[in-house]
């Protein structure tokens, strides 16, 4: 199944909810923006990808500390992609790149031994190996410490240029503190380990003396002091010189070094590959298993398609108990916590079958928000995921396809509904497959009259369609069509206006905030016009329109048009 598109993504809020799968190393980064959905011909690997997250969702509650240990490691692993090609490459690594290496190797170890620790609970392909090989390349001595260096064990040539080197080290360090002890003993001063002496400016007989001091050159000076180092005699300046030469040896041999640990990292490079794609796989795993505990979401149902080709097109179930849209919800929870007043959110159960489900009720009473959680939900299953839901199941969408909020196309000059028409003749068209299409306020953006005409016309269509297709509209009339079903907001049906009305009384203007309070968004299905509760009136009223007007409008709605 191809991807969602960059609209659709949009208008469900799925970067929000991608953005709660969290990942702590650059390969489960890759393995996050690699993920697509689960199309309807991939039912079974949806499932299995389903079981994998129930699976670690049980493993992180048991073993709550393990997990937060396998993070903090997920947290040192380094993406060495780049080193892997050079590898391939033939190239020679270098010191850092090695170091980096066995760190990953260290990484791998301590996640096995995690591994070993769940039991072989953990998927195959989420399954981190040790490699000793590396570690006894890169660790001859077993030590185990997060360092690296080119080691004397690697090489008798190198540890005979490093002896050498230490001994004429030793030796240019002797004869600088034999002069320096000389000085001292003639001068009377003390030369700092360094070599080097700070005289006061003002002392001119010391000056005097240093100046004419054949193991003492002048190195520099400040407004107050002037400052002398050794000067080198022939011996220091031969054995320097040889510990040149020497240097560019050890360099020399550490190359072959380095040659030699790259020739052997190479052979190992499958199972190093192997494994950092396991480390990737293994910390998306762990993000969707800490995403489903740390919101309160279920495994979806997932039921394959039938496999008669008519009679797959046309089948599908799609239902959500208490289904929760999560950006919205996380809102209000914040806005709670600050300490400020407002609604509460509540969660929606509703379930839809190939054809058209019309969603009515009146302004404020979460019709749209609805819209998005079924399309949220919807391609949060796909993906693999656990939703925010008390429960779902689920026949996978071929697509979803979204005409929702601002439809103005500034580019094209459209109006709202042209660019509103224009889309929703490519959901038509896509209808024939078995997919969810998902619009709000249908042909909001013209005249009522013609309005209610096309949108009749867009449903009668839609509604024989193998794909499911959910509207939100202002259009009683248009849900009331046959063979449509009709879910309406419960608003405010079940509100004590006298003592809400006593409540405005004694604060006015707390309206919108009692609106909110006693908004009941729980959807219910209707079967006939004189169930359908009109809320709009009650709404005005709570905003403090006069009631000469509200009465009006009461006589207005009951009279029957000529």
């Amino acid at each position: 199944m191809k991807p969602f598109s960059p609209e659709v993504i949009k208008n469900l809020d799925l970067d929000d909810i991608f953005s709660r799968i969290v990942v702590h190393t650059p390969y489960g980064e890759s393995e996050k923006k690699a993920m697509t959905p689960y199309g309807p011909e991939e039912a079974t690997a949806l499932i299995a990808e389903l079981d994998n997250v129930e699976r670690i969702t049980e493993l992180i509650r048991a073993n709550r500390y393990a997990f937060v240990d396998m993070r903090g490691t997920f947290s040192r692993v380094k993406d060495l992609r780049g080193t892997f090609l050079r590898l391939k490459a033939g190239e020679v690594l270098v010191v850092t790149e090695l170091f980096e290496v066995k760190m990953l190797s260290l990484a791998m170890k301590k996640l096995s031994e995690t591994a070993v620790l769940l039991k072989g609970r953990l998927p195959l392909d989420a399954t981190v190996h040790a490699l000793p090989e590396v570690d006894q390349l890169l660790d001859p001595a077993g030590v185990g410490t997060p360092t690296f260096y080119i080691y004397d064990d690697y090489a008798e040539e190198l540890r005979g240029v490093r002896a050498r080197l230490r001994e004429l080290e030793d030796q240019i360090m002797l004869e600088r503190k034999r002069i320096r002890a000389g000085l001292e003993e003639r001068l009377g001063v003390k030369v700092r380990p360094s070599g080097e002496l700070a005289v006061g400016k003002d002392d001119r007989a010391l000056i005097e003396r240093l100046n004419a001091e054949p193991d003492l050159v002048y190195s520099a000076e400040t407004y107050v002091n002037i400052t002398y180092r050794l000067r080198g005699n022939d011996a220091i300046d031969h054995m320097c010189s040889l510990v040149e030469d020497l240097r560019a040896e050890e360099e020399s041999e550490e190359f072959e070094v380095r040659k030699t640990l790259s020739q052997a990292l190479r052979e190992l490079l499958p199972y190093l590959e192997e494994n950092v794609k396991a480390i990737g796989r293994l910390d998306l795993l762990a993000a969707k298993g800490y995403f489903a505990i740390g919101f309160d979401c279920v495994r979806p149902d997932i039921i394959p398609p039938k496999t008669g080709a008519a009679e797959g097109l046309a089948s599908g179930v799609l239902e959500i108990f208490e289904g929760r849209h999560l950006k919205v919800e996380q809102q209000i929870k914040k806005a709670k916590d600050s300490g400020s007043e407002g609604g509460r959110y509540t969660a929606v159960s509703l379930g839809l079958t190939p054809g058209v489900t019309c969603i009515t009720g009146a302004n404020m009473g979460g019709k749209t928000v609805t819209l998005k959680m079924v399309g949220m939900l919807t391609a949060v299953a796909q993906y693999g995921l656990f939703v925010p839901a008390k429960a779902m199941r689920l026949t996978p969408r071929a697509f979803i396809y979204t005409s929702i909020g601002d439809l103005q196309d500034v580019d094209q000059g459209l109006s709202t509904f042209g660019a509103e028409i224009l889309k929703v003749s490519e959901a038509v068209k896509l209808s024939c497959g078995p997919g969810l299409i998902l619009i709000d306020e249908l042909a909001r953006g013209t005249n009522p009259k013609e309005g209610f005409a096309i949108s009749m016309a867009i449903v009668n269509h839609l509604k024989r369609a193998s794909a499911m297709t959910l509207i939100t509209t202002h259009f009683d009339g248009l849900a009331d069509a046959r063979d449509v079903r009709h879910l309406q907001v419960l608003g405010l049906s079940f509100v004590d206006f006298k003592s809400v009305m006593l409540e405005m009384e004694n604060d006015p203007g707390k309206g919108i905030e009692l609106l909110k309070r006693s908004m009941d968004y729980r959807l219910k299905e209707i079967h006939s016009p004189e169930e359908v509760p009109k809320d709009a009136i009650q709404i005005a009223a709570l905003m403090g329109l006069d009631e000469k007007i509200l009465e009006e409008a009461r006589k207005v709605l009951v009279t029957p048009r000529g």
